[in-house]
């Protein structure tokens, strides 16, 4: 989804290589597991996906549902549910550090002026 580098960045660690470090398990658990988890998933279905008609998500979706059943469209909508509560949260987060820091220069430049 694009906000592990966001989330990356705001963290507070005592050094940088500490979140380094954390990032480059981060790449290698989204990579190797999650997208290999997926693609066996897609073969081992027995789905065939079909350029314009069955591609991205639907294929996906379509996959789970042959593999675990009906209730498998619910499954496969859950992360992406999941997932937009912590960027939403860390888009408030950042907007309050980012007024105040406008605060704070605000009363800078009127207090040196």
């Amino acid at each position: 989804m694009g906000s592990a580098p966001n989330a990356s960045a705001s963290a507070a660690v005592s050094h940088p290589a500490k979140q380094g470090l954390v990032q480059v398990l981060s790449v290698f658990i989204d990579t190797l597991l999650i997208c290999s988890a997926t693609a066996m998933m897609l073969l081992l279905s027995g789905v065939e996906g079909k350029s314009g008609v069955l591609d991205g998500i639907p294929y996906v979706q379509q996959a789970i549902s042959a593999n675990v059943g009906t209730w498998g469209f619910i499954l496969s909508r859950f992360p992406f549910l999941r997932l937009r509560f912590p960027v939403w949260w860390g888009i408030i987060i950042m907007r309050s550090r980012i007024l105040s820091l406008l605060r704070m220069i605000r009363s800078f430049c009127l207090c040196s002026g």
